[in-house]
Formats: C-alpha cells, structure tokens, sequence
C-alpha cells in the first residue's frame, strides 16, 4: 500500500530573506500563524507534495545547514553563518 503524500515543504519569507522553512499539511493556516511573527511575509511551498517521511527527512537536513527556524542576534557570529548557509546552493528566480 501507498503512503499518503499530504505533507508539504515550505520556506517562510520576509522580502528576499528566508526567516523560517519546515513542512505542514495545510499551508494556508501555516502561513497566517508565521504571519503573527512576521506580518509582511508570505509562504513559499518547495517542490511537491510528498509523503511526511521525505518531508521529515528534508527538513532534518535544513536544519543541519543552518537554513531553518528564526535568524540569531543581529551581529553575532552565527548570523553570518546563518546568512552564508541561507545562500548556498539556492536558486534565484
């Protein structure tokens, strides 16, 4: 048997700058919650949908490259870090 593919990847952004990316399975309600932090932001659904597994496994790698989950302290080490992983390997459209 199939496993469902209802579970979505997403990057959450404000402008150019990716502030937040993780999977859900209602992208809708999901960004109207990322939008109490980040009112001016929106969502961006990546690739296709998928199984939660794939989704899971995804989002377990971007948080590894640092790609994921609120920015660090303006001027702190880790926010460069933070801005040179969120560029690497991304394609502008």
């Amino acid at each position: 048997m199939a496993k469902a593919k209802g579970t979505y990847k997403y990057y959450f952004k404000v402008g150019n700058k990716i502030v937040h990316g993780g999977i859900t399975n209602d992208l809708e309600r999901r960004e109207q919650e990322h939008q109490q932090k980040w009112p001016r932001g929106h969502i961006y659904k990546v690739g296709s949908c998928t199984t939660e597994e794939a989704a899971r496994k995804w989002e377990k790698g971007m948080t590894s490259k640092r790609v994921v989950k609120s920015p660090p302290i303006s001027g702190s080490r880790r926010e460069v870090e933070y801005k040179k992983a969120a560029h690497t390997g991304m394609k502008r459209r």
